[in-house]
């Protein structure tokens, strides 16, 4: 997550003045301008932010399955010698590195489909993100996922 806190940085500063002139508005209608410049982007910082999640995930699973394909052993190496960490789909990496079915698990998961709806157009209520609730959580599962 080499770039998180500079991310997260970004977005204080940049969110600070649309909320302040959401507050001042007088009309509705400038209110409502305001709000969605605010709920797209806070969109951006959230997928950038999880991108930073994702390369965190990868980094962490490779070094996993090249230490599994270090074994001396044969029978403790087979499989991992097949597996290849480019071919891996995020939440079968994410199993890899913590047990399928944890919080932690479950968490990244509602996360990622979050990301994916938001990567593909699928509307987001607005109040969904709270990005820097969203921070704490990365922060969290970075630390619960080292390999």
């Amino acid at each position: 997550m080499k770039s998180f806190r500079q991310i997260h940085a970004s977005y204080l500063a940049t969110d600070g003045s649309p909320a302040r002139f959401e507050l001042a508005a007088r009309t509705a209608a400038a209110r409502a301008r305001w709000s969605a410049l605010r709920y797209y982007s806070d969109q951006a910082y959230y997928v950038m932010l999880f991108a930073q999640l994702e390369q965190f995930v990868d980094a962490e699973c490779e070094k996993l399955i090249n230490r599994k394909k270090n074994s001396p052993v044969w029978k403790n190496r087979r499989l991992w010698d097949s597996t290849d960490p480019e071919r891996l789909q995020f939440m079968r990496k994410v199993a890899l590195l913590t047990q399928k079915g944890s919080t932690t698990y479950n968490r990244i998961d509602q996360f990622y489909d979050l990301r994916c709806d938001i990567a593909h157009g699928t509307p987001i209520a607005p109040g969904t993100i709270v990005v820097s609730a969203a921070v704490t959580d990365f922060q969290q599962f970075a630390k619960n996922l080292k390999s």
